[in-house]
């Protein structure tokens, strides 16, 4: 298989604060390029898209343009997914500095942070997502599953905009939680403008849980409502290590999805990817 990894983290703590570390001893350390390379090296991962990491809002841009200068030496980067505070009156500004660069492909402003379950939805913060139609970017969507409402009303008005939902909207697999995510998950798939990364699941279901018979039932879901094409994988290193190694996520994974043809694992695995993120 020739794998691209949607969705994985650096962060170095000399050059940004990152607060929510704090809370999470096992991440609180330097997680650069080559560490990340040397898991994925391991698997068939050929290019991997880097994705924000909650970098303390005043480095927001920093971050991204300190990524987009490791590019020049960790070619396996094929893009970068960058923080823009969109509901800021300074969002226009900074889109259009980072837009510059060939390889910033899209914007992440990070939703379950905020305490407001209906943040998505709040009208200020819509009008700054509808400004990415301006620049071809897409949005990736991170939310507790409690926000899912919001994000959907987020969604149906900026029909201009691409969407993914990271982490298949979180649902909560360590309590077994089914309803409401699946009908709300059925219904964010009816709508044209959505993608899904089939990432984050071994976290929402903790160690002790990342099993075939525990992540298969929400990996059919999401499957089933998406489809291969809409579908696109991620390690979610280093969150992941929480709770699994990426090898045994893929693992996993793979041994859930053995029904499917070599061409549907490639619209997963590599296709859906590429076309989303135009990479």
């Amino acid at each position: 298989m020739n794998i691209i990894d949607s969705h994985f983290h650096l962060w170095d703590r000399s050059r940004f604060s990152y607060d929510w570390l704090n809370a999470v001893p096992e991440l609180n350390r330097d997680m650069l390029p080559c560490e990340y390379w040397a898991t994925a090296r391991s698997l068939p991962i050929t290019q991997s898209v880097f994705v924000e990491a909650y970098v303390n809002r005043e480095y927001c841009v920093d971050e991204t343009l300190w990524v987009l200068s490791q590019t020049r030496d960790n070619k396996w980067i094929a893009g970068i997914v960058g923080a823009v505070y969109l509901e800021s009156p300074h969002a226009a500004q900074d889109l259009q500095r980072l837009a510059e660069h060939r390889l910033f492909k899209g914007v992440r402003r990070l939703l379950d942070e905020e305490p407001d379950d209906n943040f998505p939805a709040r009208p200020d913060f819509i009008r700054g997502v509808q400004t990415l139609a301006q620049f071809s970017l897409p949005f990736d969507i991170c939310i507790r599953n409690t926000q899912l409402p919001a994000a959907l009303e987020l969604v149906k008005q900026s029909p201009g905009v691409q969407f993914v939902l990271d982490h298949c909207g979180k649902p909560n697999i360590k309590d077994g939680q089914w309803q409401p995510w699946a009908d709300q998950i059925a219904e964010f798939a009816t709508l044209g403008n959505t993608y899904c990364k089939m990432s984050g699941l071994v976290t929402e279901a903790g160690r002790e849980n990342v099993t075939v018979e525990h992540l298969k039932p929400y990996i059919d879901h999401i499957l089933a409502q998406f489809g291969v094409e809409r579908l696109m994988f991620g390690t979610d290193w280093p969150v992941c290590i929480l709770a699994s190694s990426p090898e045994r996520w893929l693992e996993v994974l793979l041994a859930a999805l053995a029904d499917l043809t070599e061409d549907q694992k490639d619209w997963l695995f590599r296709k859906s990817c590429e076309r989303f993120y135009n990479l």
